[in-house]
């Protein structure tokens, strides 16, 4: 995280201590050329919105980011200001290359937009780049000539050495070289990777060449370092110091107080409740002041309008809340000349495959801005798994957001009034297809089922939602409407049911008709007729109450079957084995009356389609995460309800394991599948035997523990924490050792399969890989950098020659021991948050924030996607045999999905179901949550 988004200031606060920030300020201006503390009560003063503001101009805001940007540059440091837009960077590198210049410092000051980004080829983008160089120095050269004799060279080598054979000889002086708009070249048609390696080597020559000590460098843009080089095999731009840019606090801009002078007798009150407003943005304090010196007559906030100073305060608000509202928030899409609101805007909405996460965290930030985060499992605890995600940091990047004491919330309360809920509710509508229905379960606090997608409508839904990222809020929503079209199947079988009854009760009443009717063939002949034609009358009416029933049960099963195909059809999406249920009970169906020959072949096919598609073998409720036994006996799982569950695979639950107090962030068995460890936000990890017995707590973390590793041996076990800490404990519960390292939260630990190294990951976005010396101690060996964005999970493969990664940054990297990367897997399209190997070392297996589980050969080949998962993927692991993948995830669920599955031909429809009622036992028998469907399969012949 750059520290120029990290940390902004929070709204300012009505009493502000402006003495000694006004000192440094006035000692600041006497040094400065063409400014001085006179400046500051000139009556010549006109604000400028928008643009960079002259070196000389009265409203130019001196912050600390002036001083640190101006004192680094002249002692030589590379330097990158990167922030969002409109906060100023361009004004303060005017003024910096002002100062410095004036101090005898060359600066030429380079605008990537001004060369081009647009089919510009390598070679006229470094051409450009080179000549804005050579005419800014005035270098006397026939520049074209130059650059035309060095064809032979690539374009960096050839800007490489104009640097170095003609910007160096051609003045003694100290260079400075200001590049504006740096992430204009992420926009270039070919790689710009190659540019940053060259100021990187600028940067490293001085150590050999001591004329680059002479030439600085400085980058401005709206980025952030790790974005600048796309190819991750490459060292990243890590160089330079970052320089943080924040808005304005009332000392710092009381410059601008002076040009309300003479239209208000109390500057200073103005001044403060504009800053309230815009929060110190730079460009809305600008835009504001001016509209409030326009705006305002001698006779507000004065002495003269108000009895008292509280009454003036307070007339002081109400012009400014007026004002903002009238000319800022009120048509704000009209009136907002210059472009900044919707500058922002933009931003939020250029990626339609983001933008309902984008906007559901903003909501979500903006919802809770008042009021303290507090950690619950049950309401999504782990979503800080994502705290500083790609989406988060294009929020700060947007400006729309701040980070502030490690919590994000809105910028400043223009912002919240403009991007407020109406208007987030309206570009979701805009973005969702079932916009009305979630808006409509919302309202009613998620109770109104009526509001949740069903049939074609949620197939549609689920298909949109394919490749896309979307809000927390959606995925509950979509999730919601999966279990009522679940529900819904299971009461469709009741009916079907009832209907059954319906037509035993017919019979039966005909019978007992029937039997009547022999009875009265025993009377006397006397009364023959008149009974005969009594008797001959129930029976009548019997059967045709029966007919009429029999009709109805046809048509009601007809109906059943198409709707199951419909459902089979629709479910395989998103929920696989209900899919299968669906199939056979069409199939099942099927068997009981006669149909079109079209409904029948319709029906044979769907299943025939159905078995050949499924992947998911099994499911069991209730746990985020799970993982396989080393013998592959056993599946170790723990959901909301703070129970680690011992099942077979499958699914017969063995053992619940009580302790944790609080959510469980792994479970994971030792080597020799004799003991299971579970680590959790009580900041403990709990040891049981394989039977259930309490074999130890360890106690040492200072915050939640997010991972746990077995040595080979089963005789140690390290853990990862958010303290920043990796700890080796023996099995009796002595701690033997303290790893410190990473800058952030540890997130996952493992050993690596010899014994001899240790993987961590962290939120800091790295590996760090520790070995053991002489005393058996580990060290750290290398850190692996690479990553964009949090690292959340790794594993060694089995012969321990390779290391797999997985980060929010929507990839899987592959490293050898040594820390080189070999290779970098970017299927997925969201973050991926575990990573797991096959016991041969040939395929790999990731859970993404998607929630699907892609599994890879290892050179990257995506060899099969799982969807199912209504929410992020936190956990994958392979059976040993290789024939099965468990994954879970903030869904609640845990899936076994086939890895091997056969082959299934046509066949007759016996024998079809046969293979459904095969594949779907284990669930049927031993999953609570679809008990009533227990009687599909009880009387098909396997």
């Amino acid at each position: 995280m750059i520290e120029s988004l990290s940390q902004q200031n929070p709204l300012p606060q009505v009493e502000v201590q402006v003495g000694d920030k006004q000192g440094k300020i006035k000692q600041f201006l006497s040094a400065s050329p063409g400014r001085s503390v006179s400046d500051l009560r000139t009556t010549d003063f006109e604000y400028q919105v928008g643009g960079s503001l002259p070196a000389n101009a009265p409203t130019y805001v001196i912050r600390a980011a002036d001083h640190e940007l101006y004192e680094s540059l002249k002692s030589g440091e590379f330097c990158y200001l990167l922030t969002s837009r409109q906060m100023g960077k361009s004004s303060l590198r005017v003024q910096a290359a002002r100062r410095l210049q004036a101090e005898g410092t060359a600066c030429a000051t380079v605008d990537i937009t001004g060369i081009g980004t647009a089919e510009m080829t390598p070679v006229q983008w470094y051409a450009g780049f080179a000549g804005i160089l050579a005419n800014s120095f005035k270098i006397k050269l026939n520049f074209r000539n130059w650059w035309r004799d060095r064809e032979h060279l690539p374009p960096v080598l050839r800007l490489n050495e104009f640097i170095e054979q003609i910007l160096l000889p051609s003045t003694d002086k100290n260079i400075v070289i200001l590049i504006d708009e740096i992430d204009s070249v992420l926009s270039l048609n070919f790689a710009s990777d190659d540019f940053f390696a060259m100021l990187r080597g600028c940067y490293n020559k001085r150590a050999e060449n001591p004329e680059y000590n002479r030439l600085t460098f400085a980058l401005f843009g709206v980025t952030t370092p790790t974005d600048l080089i796309t190819d991750k095999t490459r060292t990243p731009f890590n160089i330079g110091r970052a320089i943080e840019l924040k808005g304005f606090d009332f000392a710092e801009a009381m410059p601008l107080a002076k040009g309300l002078e003479g239209k208000v007798e109390n500057p200073e009150e103005v001044l403060q409740e504009i800053l309230t407003w815009t929060g110190g943005q730079p460009f809305l304090t600008q835009k504001l002041c001016q509209l409030a010196a326009e705006k305002l007559e001698t006779k507000k906030c004065t002495e003269e309008a108000a009895s008292s100073n509280s009454d003036r305060l307070a007339n002081c608000k109400l012009f400014i809340a007026e004002l903002v509202q009238s000319h800022t928030v009120e048509n704000w899409e009209f009136q907002d000349e210059p472009e900044h609101l919707k500058t922002i805007r933009d931003r939020l909405l250029r990626n339609p495959r983001r933008t309902s996460r984008l906007l559901g965290i903003y909501q979500e930030i903006l919802s809770e801005m008042n009021s303290p985060s507090q950690p619950d499992r049950e309401s999504g605890e782990l979503a800080s798994f994502a705290e500083d995600s790609c989406e988060k940091m294009e929020l700060l990047l947007s400006g729309l957001i701040v980070k502030n004491a490690g919590k994000l919330r809105v910028y400043n309360p223009i912002y919240a009034s403009v991007f407020n809920q109406d208007w987030i509710q309206k570009e979701l509508a805009k973005q969702r297809p079932y916009s009305e229905s979630i808006a409509a379960w919302e309202a009613s606090n998620n109770t109104d089922t009526s509001r949740l997608l069903q049939g074609r409508a949620l197939a549609e839904a689920l298909t949109w939602a394919t490749d896309k990222s979307l809000s927390d809020r959606d995925y509950q929503f979509l999730s919601a409407s999966q279990e009522l079209e679940n529900l819904e199947i299971q009461r469709a079988l009741e009916v079907e049911k009832q209907a059954s009854q319906i037509l035993v009760e017919a019979n039966l009443v005909l019978t007992q008709a029937q039997q009547k009717a022999k009875q009265t063939v025993q009377l006397s002949l006397l009364g023959l007729a008149t009974i005969s034609a009594i008797s001959v009358g129930v029976v009548v009416n019997a059967q045709r109450v029966a007919m009429r029933i029999e009709t109805q049960k046809k048509q009601a099963i007809i109906a059943q079957i198409k709707a199951f195909n419909s459902t089979a059809d629709i479910s395989l999406t998103y929920d696989e084995l209900g899919a299968l249920i669906a199939a056979v009970n069409a199939g099942k169906e099927l068997r009981e009356i006669e149909v079109t020959p079209a409904l029948k072949e319709q029906t044979l096919n769907r299943l025939h389609h159905t078995l050949n598609a499924v992947r998911e073998r099994n499911r069991f409720a209730n746990g985020h995460i799970a993982s396989f036994s080393p013998d592959g006996k056993l599946i170790v799982s723990a959901g909301n309800n703070y129970l680690v569950k011992i099942f077979q695979p499958n699914g017969k639950l063995i053992l619940n394991l009580p302790g944790h107090s609080h959510s469980i962030t792994e479970v994971v068995f030792s080597p020799d599948s004799q003991l299971i460890a579970a680590t959790s936000f009580d900041k403990t990890v709990i040891i049981w035997r394989r039977d259930g017995t309490l074999q130890q707590i360890l106690k040492g973390h200072r915050d939640l523990v997010w991972s746990a590793s077995f040595s080979p041996n089963s005789k140690q076990i390290a853990t990862a924490s958010s303290d920043k800490t990796i700890k080796i404990w023996s099995l009796k519960g002595v701690l033997l050792q303290t790893l410190k390292g990473h800058t952030r939260p540890v997130t996952s630990v493992r050993f690596s399969p010899d014994g001899k190294m240790l993987a961590s990951t962290s939120q800091d976005r790295t590996i760090k890989l520790w070995k053991r010396n002489g005393d058996r101690q580990f060290g750290l060996y290398k850190t692996l950098s690479g990553h964009k964005d949090e690292v959340w999970g790794c594993n060694f493969s089995p012969n321990g020659k390779t290391i797999a990664s997985a980060s929010h940054d929507w990839k899987v990297k592959l490293w050898n021991t040594d820390g080189k990367l070999l290779n970098t897997i970017a299927d997925s399209t969201a973050g991926m948050g575990s990573v797991s190997w096959s016991s041969d070392n040939r395929t790999i297996a990731g859970g993404s924030m998607d929630g699907k589980v892609r599994v890879w050969r290892a050179d990257g080949t995506l060899l099969q996607t799982f969807k199912g998962h209504q929410a992020d993927v936190w956990s994958v692991s392979f059976s040993p045999d290789r024939t099965t993948l468990a994954s879970a995830g903030k869904d609640l669920s845990v899936k076994l999905w086939s890895l091997d599955p056969a082959k299934i031909e046509a066949g007759e429809l016996d024998k079809l179901l046969a293979l459904g009622c095969r594949w779907l036992g284990d669930y049927l028998q031993n999953n609570p949550n679809v008990e009533s469907s227990r009687h599909l399969c009880e009387k098909t012949h396997n």
